[in-house]
Formats: structure tokens, C-alpha cells, sequence
């Protein structure tokens, strides 16, 4: 009577192909926990920064300023996930998505009133001090768009006389006498404080 055979999992590897599909299988599995621990950390930032950059040049580098923004149709409670915004003439590209990015032309007509600032507590992820404009599209529907302080300019677009009020007053400069009778125009003694 033949004795009965343990079956373990070394015993089940019979052939080369499935050690090969086992193999590949296993660094699939390692490239994506690295991948998904790395890519929050500012390293991953970082190199998808710079594979970003690289893309550009390829392409020729012609490629218009895009920043971060967020968006939402006016009237609604929830913003929309962040996502990157490009104007060309009076049309905003946004681009959503990070594994699958899906680009939305939007057709503006003109922004209904100037930029205003907000907090960090109406809108997320775009810095201490966020900005909001409110746009018309040419179809009549009325979006928010938001970015963060540094790209005011930018979520302005054509449109820079929505940018102007609210903007931070200006370093005045102090203009300091000089004396005319010197060659050098050294200031006068006399008059400074």
C-alpha cells in the first residue's frame, strides 16, 4: 500500500512557468507598497515634480503656467479635490486626476466680481491664505475658483482687473535729500533725522 503523500506548497512549484508568474507577481507587489509609501513623502513629490518638468521640456516647453487650485459651482457647500489650472486667453484648462488625469476646458465669460481673500477653514489644501473668484461661463453657470496667495496673478488670468483691489499696500520709499553743490551728491547733514 503506497503511503500517503503530504502535499505542501514546495510541492505545488512544479513548473518553471509558474515560478516565473509567482516571481513576477512578488516584485509587482514590492514596486507598489514602495511606490505607495514613497509618493506621499516629499521625495516622491519631488521626482514626480521632476519627471513633470522633464515632460514639459520634451514637448517644447511652450507650456502656460498652471497652479494650484480648487473649484466648485456656486451655490454648493463642497470644493472639488485640488487639481492643477492653466489659463489660455479667456479659457481655464483644469486637469484632475492623479493616476488618470482628464482635462476640462472651461469657457469664461468674465469674473463677477473681484478676488476676495478667505481662511484656511473654508478651503483646504491651498495655504494660509486662499483666494476665491467667482467666473461666469459663456453657457451662464457661475463656478468658484480658488487658489493659494502666491498664485493670485495666475488665478486672475486675463482677467487683472479683478486682481487689483484687495491687493497688500505697497513699501513706500523714502526719498532722501541730497545736496546739490556736491559733486558727489552725498546727503546733507543737516537735514537728515
Amino acid at each position: 500500500m503506497p503511503s500517503a503523500q503530504v502535499i505542501t506548497w514546495t510541492n505545488r512549484i512544479s513548473t518553471i512557468e509558474e515560478v516565473v508568474v509567482i516571481s513576477i507577481l512578488a516584485a509587482t507587489l514590492t514596486i507598489v507598497v514602495i511606490l505607495g509609501v514613497i509618493a506621499p513623502t516629499r521625495i516622491g513629490r519631488e521626482f514626480t515634480a521632476r519627471l513633470r518638468r522633464r515632460q514639459v521640456a520634451r514637448r517644447g516647453g511652450d507650456q502656460p503656467a498652471t497652479f494650484a487650485c480648487r473649484l466648485r459651482p456656486d451655490g454648493q457647500v463642497r470644493w472639488r479635490r485640488r487639481c492643477r489650472a492653466a489659463w489660455i486667453h479667456d479659457v481655464l484648462l483644469v486637469t484632475s486626476g492623479r493616476v488618470f488625469p482628464r482635462t476640462t476646458a472651461l469657457a469664461v465669460r468674465m469674473p463677477e466680481d473681484v478676488i476676495r481673500g478667505t481662511t484656511r477653514n473654508e478651503i483646504s489644501q491651498l495655504g494660509t491664505h486662499p483666494h476665491v473668484i467667482i467666473l461666469r461661463l459663456d453657457d451662464g453657470q457661475l463656478i468658484e475658483l480658488a487658489a493659494g496667495e502666491s498664485d493670485r496673478t495666475c488665478l486672475a488670468g486675463p482677467f487683472l482687473a479683478a486682481a487689483i483691489p484687495g491687493l497688500r499696500a505697497a513699501r513706500v520709499e523714502r526719498r532722501r535729500r541730497f545736496r546739490t553743490d556736491h559733486p558727489l551728491g552725498q546727503p546733507d547733514p543737516k537735514e537728515q533725522d
